[in-house]
């Protein structure tokens, strides 16, 4: 692996999910089959490809179950991002996605320069372990 990792999120940080947000508490699995319909977030995605040389490793980091893998590459080719890594958690993973995160890191945290998420806790999560993490906030389209 390379010395400089960059780990970035999939879900809302390169990926906009607000159209199918409403079924995350009613239809989890609906949810997770939709992502194949969200919209990229350009901003984030043309920084990633500015990132992309010898000096960075991208690790794509989603608590997203591994089912769903060929649905997220098919979803990443077809937006162009570039990545070195797609890490997701096994099917029969139970750990929640705070602590699958988390496990990871523990793993890495030496080689880690910096992470990109949208959710808070796993943002605080990451500068825990002295690893700046940008916040991604986006608007609804």
């Amino acid at each position: 692996m390379m010395k400089n990792i960059v780990v970035v999120d999939l879900e809302h940080t390169l990926s906009n999910a607000f159209h199918r947000m409403h079924l995350l508490k009613t239809d989890n699995k609906k949810f997770n089959e939709e992502f194949e319909n969200d919209m990229p977030n350009d901003n984030m995605i043309r920084f990633i490809k500015s990132l992309w040389n010898e000096e960075y490793y991208i690790v794509i980091l989603s608590a997203k179950k591994s089912k769903y893998r060929d649905t997220c590459i098919h979803w990443m080719r077809r937006n162009d991002i570039n990545y070195h890594e797609l890490v997701m958690q096994e099917d029969n993973d139970k750990r929640k996605h705070f602590e699958f995160k988390s496990d990871y890191v523990k793993d890495y945290k030496e080689k880690i320069l910096m992470a990109f998420d949208d959710v808070g806790a796993n943002c605080a999560m990451f500068e825990s372990y002295g690893i700046p993490c940008l916040k991604i906030i986006q608007e609804k389209k």
